[in-house]
């Protein structure tokens, strides 16, 4: 199925994924194709591709595996979300926090400023890595090596 769910509401996605798991726990072969992470952790496979090579395969935890994310907690999550952007980190907003891929708590401390209180940052720590940061973290290099063939 390619991108079954595009276009399809909440509750119909739910019922959606639900069939699928049916059949599959049935005996049927399913190959889905979907740019939502969060869908792509209900298979219990997964081929990830980037720049039309593939650049992972297993199941969700062998490819998350031990990667990690620095978590920034603040008061003013925009005054520290702006230093850490300003500084080139790539940086999502989860909640009221901030989560910054392939970059080391005391790397992203430094970045914060010597007053991490500059920024608003209260907190920062390292946390396991969501496979959307995982598939981040290995399409980029790929897409990088692509451009520059």
């Amino acid at each position: 199925m390619d991108e079954p769910t595009s276009g399809v509401d909440p509750l119909g996605r739910a019922r959606l994924w639900e069939t699928i798991s049916e059949a599959a726990a049935g005996g049927a072969g399913v190959l889905v194709t979907t740019h939502y992470m969060e869908e792509a952790a209900e298979c219990g496979r997964l081929v990830i591709m980037a720049d039309g090579r593939v650049v992972a395969e297993g199941t969700v935890p062998e490819i998350i595996g031990d990667a990690r994310v620095t978590v920034v907690q603040a008061a003013s999550w925009a005054g520290a979300f702006g230093a850490l952007e300003e500084s080139g980190f790539q940086v999502s907003l989860a909640g009221r926090t901030l989560r910054v891929p392939g970059a080391p708590p005391e790397t992203v401390r430094r970045a914060l400023g010597n007053g991490a209180a500059a920024s608003g940052a209260t907190r920062v720590f390292a946390a396991p890595a969501t496979l959307e940061e995982r598939f981040f973290e290995l399409a980029v290099p790929a897409a990088q090596a692509g451009a520059s063939r």
